[in-house]
């Protein structure tokens, strides 16, 4: 199991939509160091389906899907996680977003990993995408107190 808190600078609804809408996402997910996301598509309610394909810099594409399992708008997105390079391997992601002074407390649990050598990779990509989130989230709040 994988699990990472981090306080983001903008209220609980702002976090979720950046995980919600392929408006965001597509905006923030990715660098032009390793992949971007070029197309997400999803239905974010419970039981809703999720698609999204990447691209490399080298223009070599991948997708993962999956499935929405509970959706509570502001507060709660847990989802499944399947890559198109292993999609036995399924993930169950759980994120919470928690109102914390003026800005959120977001909390990532990601489960199902068959090996601890997956959980690393996992994890080493968990850290990327908060990252690039944390970065996104910032500079958006930046610009929005201006």
């Amino acid at each position: 199991m994988i699990r990472r808190s981090l306080k983001l600078h903008c209220p609980p609804a702002a976090a979720f939509s950046a995980f919600t809408s392929a408006e965001e996402i597509t905006t923030w997910w990715g660098d032009d160091n390793s992949y971007r996301t070029v197309e997400w598509q999803a239905s974010a309610e419970a039981g809703g389906a999720w698609r999204a394909l990447f691209a490399s810099p080298q223009g070599q594409t991948f997708s993962s899907s999956g499935i929405y399992t509970a959706v509570e708008h502001p507060t709660v997105l847990d989802w499944t996680w399947a890559a198109e390079w292993d999609p036995a391997a399924i993930k169950k992601i759980s994120m919470r977003f928690d109102s914390e002074g003026a800005g959120t407390r977001m909390t990532v649990i990601s489960e199902g990993h068959a090996s601890e050598e997956e959980q690393n990779e996992d994890e080493r990509g968990w850290d990327e995408i908060l990252g690039w989130l944390t970065n996104y989230l910032s500079r958006r709040h930046a610009l929005e107190g201006m």
